[in-house]
């Protein structure tokens, strides 16, 4: 996802697709949050979008403790001692945004 700074919506929308799919068997069959989602952590093989590096993962409801990367932190990793599932869907939101707009909703360009 690096190589290209913006995808066309259509294709932004396919991508997330497949990235909801897996980040749904993840929670709902597997239990699993990843904690650390994030354009560096998706793999493309072949126009399958695939979600990887699970190092910071944990097969629970919740977790409180703070990891992964900041620019992709929900709001309750400020307000809230237990996140869950819904802070890998606020990460999967900023990287629609990222790929539709180009950039992070949350950068300020400074030049």
């Amino acid at each position: 996802m690096k190589t290209k700074k913006k995808y066309p919506e259509q294709e932004a929308l396919k991508i997330l697709h497949q990235l909801a799919a897996g980040l749904n068997f993840m929670h709902t069959d597997l239990g699993i949050i990843h904690r650390d989602l994030k354009p560096d952590n998706i793999l493309c093989h072949q126009g399958v979008y695939k979600l990887s590096d699970f190092g910071l993962s944990v097969q629970k409801d919740y977790f409180s403790t703070h990891c992964g990367t900041p620019l992709y932190f929900a709001p309750e990793y400020f307000n809230d001692n237990k996140k869950g599932k819904s802070a890998d869907i606020w990460a999967l939101g900023t990287i629609l945004h990222e790929m539709i707009f180009g950039q992070h909703p949350y950068w300020k360009n400074q030049g």
